[in-house]
């Protein structure tokens, strides 16, 4: 716990009570003071003071701890004791980013604390052109303290509301950070605008980038491969790499699903997980470990260009040793080669008629089940189109043009089914007559890019065998005479219902009510005890519901550490740093009740410090390891050995005195 000093002047003693001192029974609940960081602070529109920073002092006794909690008991057993302090906070928006000097391609945090509130509009930060921006997601940060004097109390709460971004700047120079308008409390904030240094990158014999295009003249519409090769001297973490020139020259496709939660070794390319092809050559005279990726991208329109990358990184210069050494590391932001390239238009002469800018190489196949049917009988046309061009860009076969009247065909048709280099399209039609004996030939008109000229691909006619239909008139219905119809004769039963009775006695049986055997009863009995036991489940689950709900973020903490544990069981094999690194930012995650996603290296150590100061540095350790073996990789022994650390530093943050098991 940390303690301010008390005043000179003053012979009364003063203690500000923390969430870490007292036990959560209490009603006081404060969120541990956010640690100081290397923050650049642009100032708010109103006079919000700087976010705090950790107090520094000496540390409590156990017998000072003891005299708090009895003072706090007190004032709380007395109310007259104990007053409520402070002012309401103003409501003010002010940002914030991680450092107002960066290079070129390097990621780096912005913040916006909305304060006064625990609730605000997600703000838009559109207008931020020269960035790359991914929002991480925001949350409440309301903290309370306790000041207890001369025994009485006061009580301040203060309430804020924080929005996390990262930002990557796009190029170098003095950038700047617009004013960002934020809904809050039915009213509209601005932070003030904030400036941004960005150096351009340099080379750096441990990491180099190169870049590649395949083919190197595309015609517009044509798929493109951006080849990325990563070579690598020493292990590295937090990888970013950036391009520039693909916009507005190049349209990136959506990202491939297939490809977004493999365990197989990536780089993020353009926004896709990109596999990597891994092996080690020669550059300029010196080894390296190389990492190949490839991504697709399509000319947007015709023009030449120049693309050129820049990949930032930290480059672990000395692996960590133990415990209480995390290594060393510094920050690197390379460029890679440029790549000029010219890209083609499509000739004006010769378009074939339907022709929708589909560039590459394709064809095309139709299937239809049943062939033998009568008129009006459903029909399932499968039409399978094949090629090397851009698959969801192959449009939908136009049917009603293409089979006439001959075909009914119903305005709504399923999705496709899309495959790498093959797209279904499915539909069912009827024939309308006899004469629609053949579904003529699918056309798919395109630019092909191998010869240099437009084509049609064309699927083969499917001949039907449609049987003759006798087509029934309101004439030929009215002078149709009814057939007769012969009722079976009705013979009376000589003897009556007597004659049907072979036995009197099986005629006849005894059920009269019996109300001892009826309660004896396994059915009754069952249905009798059932109200009170359905009862007695229900009021169990509502008050475990309501006790779980009242406060959840007990719940988390209380599950962190076996959570944690059972994510490190499962992290075997070759997703064995995944599985750590999610383990461990579980951990903090439900520990301080924060979310999970966007959680770095740093903000882990930042939030531990509090609890455990050697077993946050050794978390950091392990996430930074578990960064760097994304590249480097990890034998089964070390991964072994990654486990065995992350489980002992958690065992050691929930052994910290004060901590709650």
């Amino acid at each position: 716990m940390m303690m301010p000093q008390p005043q000179p002047s003053s012979r009364a003693t003063a203690w500000r009570l923390r969430q870490a001192v007292l036990p959560e029974r209490l009603g006081v609940f404060a969120r541990p003071v956010e640690d100081a960081k290397p923050w650049h602070v642009g100032p708010s529109s109103g006079d919000s003071p700087a976010p705090p920073t950790s107090a520094s002092g000496s540390r409590c006794s156990p017998f000072s701890r003891l005299l708090a909690v009895l003072l706090t008991l007190l004032s709380f057993a007395h109310p007259a004791l104990a007053r409520q302090g402070g002012t309401p906070e103003p409501l003010t928006a002010e940002a914030q980013v991680e450092s107002s000097t960066v290079s070129e391609g390097q990621t780096f945090s912005f913040k916006i604390w909305v304060r006064g509130t625990d609730a605000a509009e997600q703000p838009d930060l559109s207008g931020l052109t020269d960035f790359d921006v991914d929002f991480l997601g925001g949350g409440a940060n309301n903290r309370t303290s306790v000041v207890i004097v001369n025994g009485k109390m006061q009580q301040d709460e203060s309430r804020a509301y924080i929005f996390n971004w990262s930002l990557t700047p796009k190029k170098a120079g003095m950038l700047t950070i617009p004013a960002i308008k934020v809904k809050a409390e039915g009213k509209v904030l601005s932070t003030l605008p904030l400036s941004i240094r960005v150096a351009p990158p340099q080379p750096d014999n441990d990491i180099r980038l190169q870049i590649a295009l395949d083919p190197p003249a595309p015609y517009v519409g044509e798929p493109t491969t951006l080849r990325v090769k990563l070579l690598l001297k020493r292990n590295v973490e937090n990888v970013t790499i950036t391009f520039r020139g693909v916009e507005p020259f190049f349209t990136v496709p959506d990202p491939d699903p297939a490809k977004q939660n493999g365990r197989q070794q990536a780089l993020e390319i353009l926004g896709e997980r990109a596999p990597t092809r891994n092996g080690q050559e020669t550059f300029e005279g010196e080894e390296y470990f190389s990492f190949v990726a490839e991504r697709a991208i399509i000319p947007a329109k015709a023009g030449e260009t120049e693309i050129a990358g820049t990949i930032a990184a930290r480059i672990i210069t000395r692996q960590g040793d133990g415990f209480f050494d995390a290594g060393e590391r510094r920050a690197a932001s390379v460029p890679s080669n440029s790549v000029k390239l010219t890209v083609r238009d499509l000739p004006t002469k010769g378009r074939p008629q339907g022709f929708n800018n589909l560039v590459g190489q394709f064809t095309v196949s139709a299937s239809a089940d049943p062939i033998s049917i009568n008129v009006g009988d459903p029909v399932t046309l499968k039409i399978t189109v094949n090629g090397s061009g851009p698959m969801d860009r192959v449009p939908r076969p136009d049917l009603k043009r293409i089979l006439g009247d001959r075909f009914r065909v119903p305005d709504d048709a399923p999705e496709p089914e899309r495959r790498p280099g093959q797209v279904i399209f499915t539909q069912t039609i009827r024939p309308t007559s006899a004469d629609a004996n053949t579904i003529p030939p699918i056309e798919l008109p395109h630019f092909d890019t191998k010869s240099g000229t437009f084509s049609v691909a064309r699927s083969s006619p499917i001949p039907l065998r449609i049987a003759g239909t006798k087509v029934i008139t309101a004439t030929d219905a009215v002078a149709a005479s009814p057939s007769a119809v012969e009722s079976p004769e009705l013979r009376e039963r000589v003897g009556g219902l007597e004659a049907n009775i072979e036995s009197p006695t099986l005629a006849l049986t005894d059920q009269r009510f019996d109300l001892a055997r009826a309660v004896r009863s396994p059915a009754v009995l069952a249905v009798a005890a059932t109200p009170a036991a359905v009862y007695a489940g229900t009021a169990l689950m509502v008050f475990v519901k309501r006790r779980n709900g009242a406060n959840p973020a007990r719940t988390r903490r209380r599950l962190a550490l076996s959570n944690a544990t059972r994510a490190l069981e499962a992290a075997d094999g070759a997703n064995a740093t995944e599985g750590v690194a999610r383990a461990l930012t579980g951990y903090v995650a439900d520990r301080f009740n924060i979310p999970q996603a966007g959680l770095t290296p740093r903000d882990c150590e930042d939030r531990l410090k509090s609890v455990n100061e050697a077993a946050a540095s050794e978390v950091r350790a392990l996430l930074d390891r578990c960064d760097a073996a994304r590249f480097a990789g990890l034998s089964a022994g070390e991964a072994s050995d990654l486990r065995s650390r992350a489980l002992a530093a958690l065992q050691s943050l929930e052994g910290t005195k004060g901590g709650t098991r």
